[in-house]
This record gives C-alpha cells, sequence and structure tokens, in this order.
C-alpha cells in the first residue's frame, strides 16, 4: 500500500478524484491513510494561503518556456540541463508534489535542501534527483484542482476516459478555465519563489495541449523532443507497470499496451496539428540522440532557434555535464511481444499519413 504519490494533493480533490473513478470499495485503509494525511497539512496550507497569496497573487511574470516531448523521451534530461542556467527559474519536486504548503516549505527547507547531499535514483531509467531537481508541473496541477491525467496512473481501468478529458482536453468548458486558471496561478506562485525570473517548465502533456497554452500564455517558447518510439513505447510499459503499486486499479499487459500506443498516436496527432499556431521563432525541435550524444551542441542550437539566453559556462552546467558522462541508464533487456508489436505497427502506419 503506498500512497506517497497522493502527498500533498488537497483533501477535497482527493476524494472528488476518487469518487468519481474508483470502481472498488471507497473506504479503504489507503483511503483513509491518505486523508488523514491530507487533514494534518490542512492548517499549514491555510497559514500558506493567508500569508502569501496576495504576494504571488499579483505577482507580473513573464511566458514560460515549455518543454514538451511524449513520456520517456529525455524531456527530464533537457529539463535539468536548461534549469543550470541561472536566468531561468522552475518548479522543484518538493514543491510540485507539496503545492498548498511549497511557499512554507520553501522557507524552511532552502537552507537544508542547498547543504543537504540527499538524493535518490528513479527505479525506471536511474536518473539521480533530490528534493531541488526540476519536475514537471502536472503534480501540481493534479493535486490543486484534479484535472490531469496522472489520475489515469491510478485508475487506470479509466485510463481513455481521463486521456480524452485532460490530455486531449475534451472536458468541460467549467474545468478547461478551471485548469487554465491554476496553471496561471501555479506559474504566479513559481514566479514569485525564483525571483520574478522566467521559468522553463516540463509536462508531456503538454504536447496536446498547445493551443490552450498559447491561449494563456501566447508569447510562450516551445521546445520539443522526441526518441525512437519503439524505446518509448518499451520505457513507458516499464514505467507504468513499476507504478503499479500507487495504482488502486489496474489493467492487464494487454489493456496497457493498448493504452500507451492510444496515447503515443494521439499526442503525436495533437502536437503535428496544433504546432502550426506556434511562430517560427518559437519552437524548436530537437531528438534525445542529439541532447545525449552532443549537449553543448544541442544546447546551442535550441539557444540560436528560438532566442533563448543560456549560459553554458556556469558551474552548475558544468558540474552537469560531468554528471552526464557518469550517467549509466539501466540496462534491461526489453522486447516487444508479438501482441504489442501489431499494436506498434499499427502506430507507425498512422503517421505515414496524418
Amino acid at each position: 500500500m503506498n500512497t506517497k504519490l497522493f502527498w500533498g494533493i488537497s483533501l477535497i480533490t482527493f476524494i472528488r478524484v476518487h469518487r468519481r473513478y474508483h470502481s472498488g470499495f471507497p473506504l479503504s485503509i489507503r483511503f483513509v491513510v491518505i486523508c488523514l494525511i491530507q487533514v494534518l497539512m490542512l492548517p499549514l496550507s491555510l497559514l500558506e494561503r493567508l500569508l502569501f497569496y496576495s504576494a504571488f497573487r499579483s505577482i507580473r511574470y513573464e511566458d514560460p518556456i515549455f518543454i514538451i516531448g511524449h513520456w520517456r523521451s529525455g524531456t527530464t534530461v533537457l529539463h535539468d540541463a536548461l534549469s543550470k542556467s541561472t536566468e531561468y527559474g522552475y518548479g522543484s519536486f518538493i514543491y510540485n508534489q507539496f503545492p498548498s504548503i511549497s511557499i512554507l516549505l520553501d522557507k524552511v527547507l532552502r537552507k537544508i535542501i542547498e547543504r543537504s547531499s540527499i538524493s535518490v535514483k528513479r527505479p525506471q531509467d536511474n536518473f539521480v534527483y533530490n528534493f531541488d531537481t526540476p519536475s514537471e508541473e502536472e503534480f501540481a496541477l493534479a493535486k490543486t484542482c484534479g484535472f490531469s491525467f496522472i489520475f489515469a496512473w491510478i485508475y487506470q481501468d479509466r485510463w481513455r476516459e481521463i486521456f480524452d478529458s485532460y490530455v486531449k482536453m475534451e472536458c468541460s468548458e467549467y474545468e478547461s478555465e478551471k485548469w487554465k486558471f491554476q496553471y496561471i496561478m501555479y506559474v504566479r506562485k513559481m514566479t514569485y519563489m525564483n525571483n520574478s525570473k522566467r521559468l522553463i517548465l516540463k509536462s508531456p502533456y503538454n504536447m496536446a495541449r498547445l493551443k490552450m497554452l498559447l491561449d494563456i500564455f501566447p508569447r510562450s517558447k516551445f521546445i520539443y523532443i522526441e526518441r525512437d518510439e519503439s524505446e518509448v513505447f518499451l520505457s513507458m510499459r516499464d514505467m507504468i507497470k513499476r507504478f503499479g503499486e500507487y495504482a488502486f486499479d489496474t489493467i492487464s499487459s494487454e489493456h496497457l499496451a493498448e493504452n500507451i500506443v492510444y496515447g503515443m498516436i494521439e499526442t503525436k496527432r495533437a502536437y503535428l496539428r496544433q504546432k502550426v499556431s506556434i511562430a517560427k521563432d518559437s519552437l524548436v525541435e530537437i531528438t534525445y540522440e542529439e541532447l545525449v550524444n552532443d549537449t553543448i551542441k544541442t544546447l546551442t542550437h535550441i539557444k540560436s532557434a528560438i532566442n533563448i539566453d543560456i549560459d553554458l559556462q556556469n558551474m552548475r552546467f558544468c558540474d552537469f555535464l560531468e554528471n552526464m558522462a557518469k550517467y549509466k541508464k539501466n540496462i534491461r533487456k526489453l522486447e516487444l511481444n508479438s501482441y504489442e508489436q501489431r499494436l506498434f505497427d499499427s502506430y507507425k502506419s498512422n503517421f505515414k499519413v496524418v
């Protein structure tokens, strides 16, 4: 019974999401534990709102730089690299996990985090992270408004319903407007916490939400990264199985494979359709292979293509390059079975003509 993925979610959001998507008996031990954790957090959430809401609610911000690309395409590595440039801010792992108390955590934990050498490896790819590592804002959005594909990983039997609603954004007007509002509030809050620096944000889900992002952040820049599709599929399959310990409802391996391919088709189709709305000097496309094989050249290309400043000389970036040289991916023999191969062939055929 693992409840970590729910830490930091608002109590009302959790109860609403669980009632909507869970098909089993609602009052499980796990449900009660998650609710108790959120009840304990409630006084801190109220305190943060009382002390800081007016400060970040009115702050002026610059439209963010968005990193987009399918899950397991290299968005995390790219985000980590760009975060080393001191001109920009980002949402860190600890703050995206606890969005309602992120400012209080910053006040209390900042010096501890800066002095701490505590780090862990993500089991799916051996990527080393700590409390201050950049992470995707989707966790914060999921835990504040609940309108997020994150929950498809937890309520897997409702995967396509959640995907269509909150990746393709085929949801109600109320949910769409609430999602936009929460995104703006997130950007305001992170801008406040990063001393008014422009933000570099990363969420694979945004690959299919370009028009909505441009509605609220019209001067945004976008960096799209892609990777060999078979590697993406296999890595996704492996990761989701590992996340099974968080799930309330799980599905068969065949159903999982179908959902992964469906997501790959629909997100790429949405990206190809919507990217024409982005100005030419606001979108750059790279591959994961380019990034890891020649990081400096790839970041220099990004810098010139969308006209952003990236300080490639500072010590933080030098440390990043050193760590990249030491980084060793998980070496696992992952292969497509015959059913998955047929599904993957259908994916490839979809993009002969789009």
